[in-house]
């Protein structure tokens, strides 16, 4: 842990040492097939396992990441893409000495948070946003 929190600037530069980053080897417009580097092979072979066990999980955030990256991806980018968002989870665990808090399967779609950040997202780009509530019977 203090190797972790002394040596990297970043969930980033972690993620690229456990060898979790996403590859994108793009010219000219066209997209080449990339690999993931072979980083720390035992911190990587540990996450994607707890990566793999959380897909299996009912109704949490991590398995509803898992499943809608799965579906366009395949399953094993999904174990990758799984385990880079489990390791940065847990650095900013460790960064803010906060407890891990579950979302839930429809995280991206509870209401609160959801109105909410598309209201930031169109105020930003200039507009005047106004909520009005509709009740349906």
């Amino acid at each position: 842990m203090a190797e972790i929190m002394s040596c990297f600037g970043g969930d980033p530069q972690l993620a690229a040492w456990a060898g979790l980053s996403p590859g994108n080897n793009e010219s000219a417009g066209k997209k080449k097939s990339s690999k993931i580097a072979k980083g720390n092979k035992s911190l990587k072979a540990v996450l994607c396992q707890a990566a793999w066990a959380a897909s299996k999980s009912k109704g949490t955030r991590l398995a509803s990441f898992f499943y809608r990256i799965q579906k366009r991806r395949g399953q094993k980018k999904a174990t990758i893409a799984t385990a880079h968002l489990i390791l940065r989870m847990i650095y900013r665990m460790l960064k803010d000495k906060i407890p891990y808090r579950e979302a839930g399967w429809d995280y991206l779609t509870s209401s609160t948070s959801s109105v909410e950040y598309w209201i930031k997202k169109i105020e930003a780009q200039g507009f005047t946003v106004k909520v009005e509530s509709t009740e349906v019977f």
